[in-house]
């Protein structure tokens, strides 16, 4: 017989170790290379168990593991960049990338050029190849270019294709969620809940863009709209072929987003900056008229900075995240939040080289009881840098 409401403990155990180095060679002034190297091992231990165990019968609370997930993903990246500049008004940029990681790898190729038209508009327009081992390639453009219409304004407009690979967890995912539902990726196989293993696409976009920016005061503003059309856009939907329901990730169709962004940087003393951005997006699957999964209608972020001297750096920054839907049917929605951020870096004298940082995420521990996966809970980050140089 099932049980309900029984109170349990999460734990996550994450161990992430990133290295990468980079080599750069410049001949002379037009001419550059650079290529780097970074490579990325992450390990995740996570188990939700009873805290009642012994009153559920049990002989230690092991066996209560409903939504354990045990999981190593690694990642290697490497990146050729070469740049040239012919004359002063004209600069080449070519790209090569390669990405490797858990069985699947990812490579593409660009070449850009950023054009001085004239003193008042510049231009930049390029051209990428992907090819990918889900058996999928793409070449995609993008032009754009910003036109001065006043010594502190410009306009700006920008169209971009896009190609985007699913990401690993939308094909290997195979765990229990923290609604207790099971969460089976699409090359997962599950025959007790009727799940076949099925094949993803990748995302294919196209992107137009202007915006208004420019200085104000000692400060800068920016003001964009955007509107992008997704062809194959990936999203959790809910299945049940047999009596268990399940989430999984399908290619759902056609999709449109749409929105506004704006910002506002303003200093307040000569040691205190102020920002504040916002986001409003409409995103909707044009196959079903319904919500996309994952996608706030309102995001904001304030944010007040202080830098006392060239040695400390010290950042509260209050974030409100609106709204959104967590599946492609709209039948799971994560109620708004609000958030207080406090992050803060410094670097010892006589070590030029060595800067300590840290920071505490939800500052004061704000809630949301709309979804456990809403809750964004408290956190602590505390880190050292040492740069070579």
């Amino acid at each position: 017989m099932p049980a309900f409401n029984i109170p349990t403990r999460w734990t996550d155990d994450n161990r992430r170790t990133d290295v990468s180095g980079t080599l750069d060679w410049r001949p002379d002034e037009r001419f550059g290379l650079r290529y780097n190297l970074y490579q990325s091992r992450y390990e995740k231990e996570r188990s939700v168990t009873a805290i009642p165990w012994r009153d559920l019968g049990f002989d230690n609370r092991d066996q209560t593991d409903a939504g354990g997930r045990d999981v190593i993903l690694t990642e290697t990246i490497n990146d050729l960049l070469a740049t040239w500049s012919p004359a002063a008004e004209h600069t080449l940029a070519a790209v090569a990338q390669y990405r490797d990681g858990d069985d699947r790898w990812h490579g593409g190729a660009f070449i850009q050029h950023e054009w001085q038209a004239s003193e008042r508009l510049d231009l930049v327009y390029g051209a990428r190849y992907d090819e990918a081992s889900v058996g999928e390639d793409s070449t995609t453009v993008k032009a754009g270019g910003v036109y001065a219409l006043t010594e502190a304004s410009r306009l700006r407009f920008n169209y971009a294709q896009g190609f985007k690979v699913p990401e690993n967890r939308d094909y290997d995912s195979n765990h229990i969620n923290p609604r207790g539902m099971p969460m089976l990726g699409a090359h997962v196989s599950d025959p007790s809940v009727g799940k076949t293993p099925h094949d993803l696409k990748p995302e294919r976009s196209e992107t137009w863009e202007l915006g208004l920016l420019g200085r104000i005061g000692g400060g800068r503003y920016e003001l964009t709209a955007f509107h992008t059309d997704i062809r194959d856009r990936v999203e959790r939907v809910r299945e049940q072929p047999l009596d268990t329901e399940y989430i999984t990730f399908r290619n759902v169709g056609e999709a449109r987003i749409r929105g506004l962004e704006g910002l506002l940087s303003l200093p307040v003393t000569r040691t205190v900056h102020a920002d504040l951005s916002g986001t409003w997006v409409d995103a909707e699957n044009r196959n079903t008229g319904k919500t996309l999964s994952n996608s706030p209608d309102i995001t904001a972020v304030a944010g007040l900075n202080w830098a006392p001297d060239d040695r400390q750096f010290w950042q509260v920054r209050v974030r409100h995240v609106g709204q959104r839907y967590l599946d492609a049917d709209n039948t799971e929605r994560d109620s708004s939040y609000t958030v207080a951020d406090l992050t803060a870096s410094f670097q010892p004298r006589h070590w030029d080289n060595l800067e300590l940082y840290g920071g505490i995420d939800n500052l004061f521990d704000a809630n949301n009881d709309s979804s456990l996966l809403a809750d964004p809970g408290r956190f602590y980050r505390v880190g050292l840098r040492y740069s070579l140089r």
